[in-house]
């Protein structure tokens, strides 16, 4: 079977479910975000049982919806979670990220009383390589998740706005991945504030340098 016949069966096997209320299933979700996260510090302590227990264990944005991606994985044969994306129905959450004015910022019809933040993108290691990758899966993946959470934020929440916070590597694969998204301007984070966290995941906030986009979802 080649590359596309696989992408054509990795796409009619994926679907996006909201775990939310499924302790089971937002285990296996957070253990894919703390490995990937692992992966965004210099730091030797901060392996994936630190991510976990330090990040996702003790801090929990109140109301947030969280979706796993399943599907076939040409990789492992076998239909398995793919990837993962938590939705947080207010945008208090970033905002405090940024040491901006926010009472003057109204780029791209920025609406805090009727935005959402899509973050904690995930997707799982085994989908990224191989065949699966060959098939085009971490696309396929990336645009069901990220559509998946445009559309919780606009029926389970009311909010018409989708934001988040990128690295130019993951405005990179949304392109690729047919999502539409729209730059803020740069803006300087929130030091005083979140310093120990920039510092901790310094390869996601101090090199990479992410920025505020607009997802037209």
């Amino acid at each position: 079977m080649d590359a596309t016949a696989i992408g054509h069966l990795v796409e009619e096997s994926l679907v996006v479910e909201n775990i939310t209320d499924d302790s089971e299933l937002r285990e296996i979700a957070e253990w894919m975000v703390s490995e990937n996260y692992s992966t965004l510090s210099t730091h030797p302590h901060v392996d994936p049982y630190w991510v976990y227990d330090n990040l996702l264990r003790e801090y929990h944005a109140k109301n947030a919806q969280f979706l796993l991606a399943i599907g076939y994985n040409p990789n492992t044969g076998l239909e398995e979670p793919l990837g993962t994306l938590r939705v947080v129905p207010y945008a208090t959450e970033f905002m405090d990220l940024f040491d901006i004015d926010w009472s003057s910022f109204d780029y791209l019809e920025f609406d805090p009383d009727n935005a959402a933040e899509l973050g904690r993108f995930t997707v799982a290691e085994s989908a990224r390589r191989g065949a699966g990758r060959e098939a085009g899966l971490l696309e396929l993946v990336t645009y069901a998740l990220t559509t998946g959470g445009g559309i919780v934020a606009t029926l389970e929440h009311q909010k018409k706005q989708k934001w988040g916070i990128l690295t130019n590597f993951v405005v990179q694969l949304l392109q690729r991945s047919g999502v539409d998204i729209s730059p803020a301007p740069p803006m300087p984070l929130n030091n005083d504030h979140h310093h120990p966290m920039f510092d901790i995941f310094d390869v996601y906030w101090r090199q990479n340098i992410p920025m505020l986009y607009r997802f037209w979802v």
